[in-house]
């Protein structure tokens, strides 16, 4: 389903948002019957050993230590999947950058069973330290009052649960849970729940949250001081262009993108035309995300002068034709559209320079 989106001119870009969840961030067009690839797959050449290592968790448990807890839920064997959010039926600005947030924060994502593909059952824990804000800004969206914690999907149950726990965000999605009944399913996650309070109990959050190193370049102005409109329209040789924001909703994913590290995604439109038709992308990005970008991105090189680094990959996701990382000042950065270039590189490279143009002033 999509939601009202909040759209600004190009000379107002100071915006209240929520960003929501299970929603696309930017219109999609309409998918074309298939994609082959234009570029191959290929580690892209970022200097690993001048790349801050990044940020640990602030826990000493970790993903794994909810194994046994989530199989019990679920009611069988599971396996640990990821430690990013799932990108298959979420929205599309999840993928790249803002898959990394929570982790950045110290924080832990853990995707059990067939979170990622969406088959089968499965469960999801995240835990966000220093979340009381975020439980705060949760209760503004969708109150503060008792929500049912199961409900009917389909042939079985799905169960959430989300709470403080000494001081750290908990929230626990799960699916498939194959029970006859409802107090059976409340049964089981009553027991899931007590699993995850012990280890957040006995071991709260460190204080020892990390920093992007100090030369990393500010970014103050969000997308339109990254990717001005006028800027990507030079770039594109396309109309003139606007900026526009998703809202309504809220998640805990698009939370710490936002408020832990405003990071607002966007998505470009033309002036005067449906904002649904006629974007002609996104941009997504991860203040200080450098060790992510050397962790993740894969693509074919775009050379940038200086320190600046970029990668493209055409077709070869379902979500996106192109996708563009660029690591600029300490920074990740993606592009990516539903537009498929005549020329892949020309077009990544005119993308990434502006990009690097806009960070670097």
């Amino acid at each position: 389903m999509r939601r009202p989106l909040v759209q600004v001119s190009l000379g107002s870009l100071a915006v209240a948002t929520v960003l929501l969840a299970g929603c696309d961030a930017a219109p999609q067009e309409a998918a074309t019957e298939s994609r082959a690839p234009t570029v191959s797959s290929a580690p892209s050449p970022t200097p690993t050993e001048s790349a801050d290592e990044g940020p640990g968790s602030r826990f000493e448990f970790a993903c794994p230590d909810f194994t046994e807890t989530i199989a019990e839920l679920l009611g069988g064997d599971v396996q640990l999947d990821a430690t990013v959010p799932e990108t298959a039926g979420g929205p599309r600005w999840l993928g790249g950058p803002a898959q990394y947030a929570i982790p950045q924060l110290g924080g832990l994502v853990c995707e059990f069973g067939g979170a990622q593909d969406g088959s089968g059952s499965s469960a999801t824990i995240f835990v966000v330290p220093d979340g009381a804000g975020a439980i705060t800004a949760r209760a503004e969206v969708y109150g503060d009052g008792e929500e049912p914690r199961c409900s009917p999907l389909l042939e079985d149950f799905s169960c959430t649960w989300v709470d403080l726990v000494a001081g750290s965000y908990a929230e626990l999605r799960s699916s498939g849970i194959a029970v006859d009944d409802v107090d059976e399913a409340e049964a089981r996650l009553d027991a899931a729940i007590s699993g995850i309070r012990s280890y957040l109990v006995a071991l709260p959050a460190s204080d020892d949250r990390w920093a992007p190193p100090t030369e990393t370049v500010a970014i103050a102005e969000g997308c339109g001081g990254i990717l001005p409109p006028e800027a990507l329209a030079g770039a594109l040789g396309s109309p003139e262009l606007a900026i526009g924001f998703p809202a309504g909703g809220w998640s805990i994913e698009a939370w710490t993108l936002v408020d832990e590290w405003d990071a607002l995604p966007c998505y470009y439109y033309e002036v005067g035309v449906d904002p649904f038709t006629s974007s002609v992308g996104e941009l997504t990005f991860l203040p200080g995300g450098a060790w992510a970008f050397v962790s993740a991105v894969r693509g074919t090189p775009v050379t940038l002068p200086g320190e600046d680094h970029a990668a493209v990959s055409c077709g070869t996701s379902e979500e996106w034709a192109c996708t563009i990382d660029v690591l600029a000042g300490g920074s990740w950065l993606r592009w990516a559209t539903d537009v498929e270039p005549d020329d892949p590189p020309e077009y990544a490279a005119a993308i990434a320079a502006t990009i690097v143009a806009g960070v670097r002033g």
